[in-house]
């Protein structure tokens, strides 16, 4: 049976994700803000929780109508046949969130659906509710209520923890970028899976780590859990089909990756990375200064960074070098990076358009790439 999920991404990221849920074989996929909406069976939805790189949360769509005040929002979440997805062992959280409606006040929302899903179960179905978690962490199940314009979404999460979280981060530095947004980034940068990638600042080695996973076909979901586990629908066969299918699909990648960083500690915390993430024969980390790299192999392929800013340091100077040493010893390689949006790349024989603009950690930022 075809249902109707959402896929969460950074707002200004949805494009590389919708590559990725039509590659995924998802139907009717559609760009909103924040997300892909799209339509597929059980199965698209479980692949779509494992296989995601650019993800945050798959959810599932529960219901969709009109609501204008809390009766009528405790009224119409609680005609909803919760029993198909939930039950007594599961603990639930409920995240209300407004835009332009009348009801407006996210705890008002929030106990309003669930005020409706506990009296769905115990006045209408004569069963024992689902607990109810005072603080989400304590949940194992994610209700999201979601109003626009008076209309109401109710969503149910599949992922549980949010998809960067891949399990296999060991060590980590300053501010390190998600995984979620490195893969996107390597989509944007248009990076092939036969071509080298060199960061020079590789922090705790996410680009490189992503890259090599995805050269491997390594899915992004191996190794953690989800929520949609303990679903009452949930079909732990048709599970275990789709995790041996994106086994077989292993292969050894045709290229190296590179990772330099300055400081030793994120050099080896990069290593001890790769190995969680099974790809430690594939990468190679050193410590190096950016402003002295050379190619780290005779064939050409693409140099990405994410080079400290904000509140870590200022990044300009060391970009600008950056790009210099870029251009005029290596020849052939293309660069990309991402930078504070006020930030512009220095004057050079590289030239550079942007692919994106978005918030990394609450900073704006824009995503250059040498053309």
């Amino acid at each position: 049976m075809s249902q109707r999920y959402f896929a969460i991404t950074s707002p200004g990221l949805e494009a590389p994700l919708l590559t990725e849920l039509r590659a995924l074989g998802a139907r009717k996929a559609v760009v909103v803000n924040g997300g892909v909406e799209f339509e597929g069976t059980n199965a698209t939805f479980y692949r779509a929780n494992y296989a995601l790189r650019c993800a945050n949360r798959v959810v599932l769509r529960v219901d969709d109508f009109r609501a204008r005040d809390p009766i009528e929002l405790y009224q119409k979440s609680r005609r909803y046949a919760w029993e198909r997805l939930l039950g007594a062992d599961n603990a639930v959280f409920v995240r209300g969130a407004a835009r332009r409606s009348k009801l407006i006040h996210t705890g008002r929302i929030a106990k309003a659906v669930e005020d409706g899903l506990r009296d769905h179960f115990v006045d209408d179905l004569k069963k024992p509710a689902p607990a109810f978690a005072a603080e989400e962490p304590a949940a194992d199940q994610l209700v999201l209520a979601r109003l626009e314009d008076d209309r109401c979404q109710l969503s149910l999460d599949g992922s549980g923890e949010l998809l960067y979280r891949r399990g296999w981060r060991i060590r980590i530095g300053a501010a390190p970028l998600r995984e979620t947004i490195a893969a996107a980034l390597l989509r944007l940068a248009e990076w092939k899976l036969d071509e080298p990638l060199f960061d020079p600042m590789c922090g705790s080695g996410t680009f490189v780590i992503e890259a090599a996973q995805r050269a491997a076909n390594i899915a992004a979901g191996k190794g953690r859990s989800f929520a949609l586990w303990r679903w009452k629908n949930f079909q732990p066969e048709l599970w275990q089909e789709i995790v041996a299918a994106a086994a077989a699909e292993y292969r050894e990648p045709e290229k190296q990756f590179f990772g330099r960083d300055i400081d030793h500690e994120m050099v080896v915390a990069s290593r001890d990375n790769a190995a969680g993430a099974g790809v430690e024969a594939f990468c190679h980390f050193a410590s190096g200064d950016a402003a002295r790299i050379v190619p780290p192999t005779k064939d050409k392929g693409l140099i990405i960074c994410n080079p400290p800013y904000g509140e870590r340091m200022a990044s300009e100077g060391i970009v600008d070098a950056l790009v210099e040493r870029v251009a005029s010893n290596f020849e052939g390689w293309r660069m990309a990076a991402l930078l504070p949006a006020a930030q512009r790349l220095p004057k050079s024989t590289l030239r550079f358009e942007e692919r994106a603009h978005f918030k990394n950690g609450g900073i704006p930022v824009r995503f250059w790439v040498s053309i």
